[in-house]
């Protein structure tokens, strides 16, 4: 499975330093067009990362998660589980923004070509070899894979939060119009993650 290079950055492990000491000074500018690609290419994103306060924040990110990546060009091979986690959590901010899963993604794919095409044109200008593009094409695609992979279970897990707490809720109120002894009642309300209301001593 291509994932397992990607998984111990083993691919980007093998790259020469020279190539992330070229891409490193236009990781800003990289970052900018990225953002500015997922605004032009997804409508989910038009509106927030067009202009505003989110658009900062936007690039914030995608500059913090390419200077991480580049940081792992030419040295011993690690997958950073920070980065999966950080892609969880992607996922769960999407949902809870009312995007979609696929609009997700979608960013994800398009941050990446994006960045692949600018990492071609500067290994390309610092005159490094085509087994060095080849090398970075192999790890840019390997990451992506498990990036959406890692996106989607964010994803789903925060669709299941919502779910169960969507469900303890429904037991609650079943329970409520159903006539249930206090004790039971106070039961489900601790497990919907309610208060507790404060009972008279006449209703114990």
């Amino acid at each position: 499975m291509r994932g397992s290079a990607a998984s111990d950055g083993s691919v980007w492990s093998r790259l020469p330093h020279e190539l992330g000491d070229a891409v490193r000074p236009r990781i800003p500018e990289i970052a900018r067009a990225c953002v500015d690609a997922i605004a032009a290419e997804i409508p989910e994103y038009s509106r927030s990362f067009g202009h505003g306060p989110q658009r900062a924040v936007a690039i914030e990110q995608a500059r913090r998660g390419i200077e991480r990546d580049v940081d792992r060009v030419g040295t011993p091979a690690m997958w950073q589980s920070d980065r999966l986690a950080e892609f969880r959590g992607h996922g769960r901010e999407a949902f809870h923004n009312g995007l979609s899963r696929e609009a997700v993604q979608a960013a994800v794919r398009v941050s990446s070509r994006v960045t692949w095409r600018w990492i071609a044109d500067i290994a390309r200008e610092a005159g490094l070899s085509g087994d060095v593009l080849y090398g970075a094409a192999e790890g840019m695609f390997a990451d992506v894979e498990t990036s959406m992979a890692a996106v989607a279970e964010g994803y789903r897990a925060a669709e299941a939060a919502v779910a169960g707490t969507g469900e303890r809720h429904r037991r609650l109120l079943h329970a409520l119009l159903g006539g249930r002894i206090p004790a039971e009642v106070d039961s489900l309300i601790a497990a919907s993650g309610l208060p507790v209301p404060e009972r008279r001593s006449e209703e114990r």
